[in-house]
């Protein structure tokens, strides 16, 4: 069977994604491909105010949950797509509203197989935070500690699942048929990124991804990841310790601190190159949002302020075997010491590169 015979199982949003991009004069590269309708999406006129990185976006985020992650993961990937485009991604926002409490209550309970009265001490109604996939609750344990639960939107899985279907064909049928986006390997981001968010779609591979970077850093001071609570867990429930902290996005308050911030940062960056080069489990996620200033105290003198860093959203990780972490220590010290030779070579080795890439050159 054909991508596009395949992708008739998904007819209906297929047709729905297919019109977004080409109401926003991104679907050139569908051209040839053998459906009628298409004909009547063609001369559609783009914003042309808007520039083509300012229309990924716009489009990307009319076509939800699904594509809006695949933005945000590509938005730390300016080797693949570009400075441009890449700060562009950056300003996507995932502004899924929060489901009401009966269906967050029925998905809690089936998974747990009690009533949240009895789970819990204290479960406020109301959701302090709605993201893609889920959204984020607070709440009391019946021993008196404060959490946060974490619960999947109901059908946000099958809802996805069927995106990166059609994200996956859609990029078979760019590579084919598109010199100018086959060169950012469209398939193979397609299939890493389908990979990943399937993955992150169930929370006990997240619980136990908490697990082990609170192993990997049980002697490590300063860095703390949030306790998880698996009893009151499941593959759509995650429940967590609540961190009370400053975000690293939040850089005014941060400044309010006293901390010296070029540390902070430096802290930041070494913590994720031990988790690469020490454990080669990392968390793969790292934008700010996802990191805070926990335990600050104040000090007129930002030498004497101090502050742990606590980790959150621990879903999506990579793994680095010895053989590759070995390969990148080579380059990094390649590029200390400014040997182009070796740094060519090692990119070489690590990378990918084009059949026709002369080393010599």
């Amino acid at each position: 069977m054909s991508d596009v015979s395949q992708l008739v199982r998904n007819a209906s949003r297929f047709r729905e994604v297919v019109a977004i991009l080409s109401k926003h004069g991104l679907a050139d590269w569908l051209s040839g491909v053998n459906l009628p309708w298409l004909e009547g999406l063609k001369g559609r006129d783009a914003d042309t105010q808007l520039t083509t990185e300012q229309r990924i976006r716009v489009a990307i985020t009319e076509l939800g949950t699904t594509f809006i992650k695949l933005g945000q993961v590509l938005s730390t990937r300016s080797d693949l797509v570009g400075d441009d485009l890449a700060e562009e991604l950056a300003l996507l926002r995932s502004n899924t509203p929060a489901n009401p409490f009966d269906e967050v209550r029925a998905i809690v309970e089936a998974d747990l197989g009690q009533t949240v009265e009895h789970l819990f001490a204290e479960f406020d109604e109301t959701a302090i935070a709605s993201a893609s996939v889920g959204q984020v609750h607070l709440a009391k344990t019946n021993e008196g500690d404060s959490v946060v639960v974490k619960v999947q939107h109901p059908g946000i899985e099958n809802r996805i699942v069927n995106d990166l279907e059609i994200i996956v064909r859609l990029a078979r049928i760019a590579e084919e048929r598109s010199a100018q986006l086959r060169q950012y390997q469209p398939v193979k981001t397609a299939q890493e990124f389908q990979k990943t968010l399937m993955q992150e779609l169930n929370y006990t591979r997240e619980l136990r991804n908490i697990e082990k970077f609170h192993r990997n850093f049980a002697d490590e001071p300063g860095v703390r990841f949030p306790k998880a609570f698996p009893q009151l867990s499941s593959r759509r429930v995650l429940t967590m310790e609540r961190f009370n902290g400053i975000s690293f996005s939040n850089k005014d308050e941060l400044l309010r601190t006293g901390l010296d911030l070029s540390e902070l940062a430096k802290r930041g960056a070494n913590l994720f190159l031990t988790m690469v080069f020490r454990d080669g489990f990392y968390h793969a996620d790292p934008h700010p949002g996802n990191l805070m200033v926990l335990a600050t105290q104040q000090a007129s003198d930002p030498a004497q302020a101090s502050a742990d860093i606590g980790i959150l959203d621990c879903g999506m990780v990579g793994r680095v075997d010895e053989g590759l972490r070995d390969e990148l220590e080579q380059l990094l010290i390649a590029a200390v010491q400014q040997d182009v030779d070796q740094v060519t070579k090692g990119v070489v080795r690590i990378g990918q590169v084009p059949p026709n890439f002369d080393e010599a050159a």
